[in-house]
């Protein structure tokens, strides 16, 4: 099962849906991000990174979603 198909099976099922998901992908054009983000990633990132670039949008994910719990 690759990346996209996954994300899709994830939305489906719903019963992961809680459970974030950061794309790390070696595709870094927008037409992959985008489909990535609406298949229902919570983000993006396009290799190579550095790991603080990975670290800062994980704690803006999970930020997030703490928000939205209230």
């Amino acid at each position: 099962m690759g990346g996209l198909e996954f994300l899709h099976y994830r939305r489906d099922i719903g019963n992961f849906a809680h459970i974030p998901v950061v794309v790390v992908s070696t595709r870094a054009c927008e037409e992959d991000r985008r489909l990535g983000l609406e298949a229902g990633a919570d983000a993006y990132v396009a290799k190579p990174f550095q790991p603080g670039d990975l670290m800062t949008v994980v704690n803006h994910v999970m930020s997030e979603r703490i928000a939205a719990r209230g």
